[in-house]
């Protein structure tokens, strides 16, 4: 029987929270080696949080089938890998993304990945070279927040703004860089 087999049952939870509590690492016997599909979760899911969960990137492709999921949280390595390349369809009310404390380095989307997106938050994704510029036209997009980012990172938030500003698709995005001096 799998973790998974009777939460599609849970109908009417809209919060999700999975945390791999072995530290201060998984054992490769113990780590969640995939994500069940899509219909295997609670149709009415919201809100769901990931940490130290280990995945590979291309398992995202399962939450952003989720119809009415609104709030993503990936926290402390809950997907590892250098590269995470979106596919179309997804995300359609992704209203919130945070990553934690991940190796990503290279993350390519364009805005029609997530229409519905408005706050990013990025934390410790120190390996990051850029937010995606495809991102720069998503006339819902509110906040940008890095916290210990890369400069590169740090500096594609700037340009995104920039080209908001320039095409006047937003002119309401906020940056938030924390250290400032990146």
């Amino acid at each position: 029987m799998s973790l998974f087999d009777n939460l599609t049952n849970l109908q009417q939870l809209v919060t999700l929270k999975l945390f791999n509590d072995l530290f201060p690492r998984p054992p490769a016997e113990s780590k969640l080696q995939s994500l069940p599909q899509c219909n295997k979760f609670p149709p009415n899911l919201k809100r769901i949080t990931l940490a130290d969960t280990f995945l590979d990137w291309k398992h995202m492709s399962v939450l952003g089938m989720m119809p009415e999921l609104e709030e993503l949280k990936l926290k402390d390595n809950a997907f590892t890998g250098v590269r995470w390349i979106l596919v179309d369809g997804g995300f359609k009310k992704l209203k919130a993304l945070q990553i934690w404390k991940t190796d990503l380095a290279y993350w390519e989307a364009k805005a029609e990945h997530f229409p519905s997106l408005q706050h990013i938050v990025l934390k410790d994704c120190t390996r990051l070279w850029a937010i995606p510029s495809g991102l720069g036209n998503l006339e819902t997009l509110l906040t940008i927040k890095l916290h210990q980012t890369s400069h590169a990172a740090a500096t594609s938030a700037r340009e995104i703004k920039q080209q908001q500003k320039e095409s006047n698709v937003n002119n309401g995005l906020k940056v938030y860089i924390f250290p400032s001096d990146l």
